[in-house]
C-alpha cells in the first residue's frame, strides 16, 4: 500500500498520479490522474511543480499545446 507521507520534505503536499478534478479547453471536465516528477529538482532546492512539464505518454492531459 503506499504511503500517505507527503514525498517532499517540509509537508509539501505532492504526490504522483493524484486525481484531480480538472476542465479541459474544450469544456468537458473529468477526474484524472496528474504525473508529477519527484526526481526532478532544482539547483536552488526547490522541487519541480506538475505543471511546468508534460507527463509522458498515457495520461489523460498535457499542459502544452499540441
Amino acid at each position: 500500500m503506499a504511503s500517505a507521507e507527503p514525498a517532499v520534505s517540509g509537508g509539501w503536499p505532492m504526490f504522483n498520479n493524484a486525481r484531480n478534478m480538472v476542465s479541459f479547453v474544450d469544456g468537458r471536465v473529468s477526474y484524472i490522474k496528474i504525473y508529477w516528477n519527484s526526481t526532478l529538482g532544482y539547483p536552488n532546492g526547490g522541487v519541480s511543480v506538475a505543471a511546468y512539464y508534460d507527463p509522458p505518454a498515457g495520461y489523460d492531459y498535457q499542459w502544452s499545446g499540441n
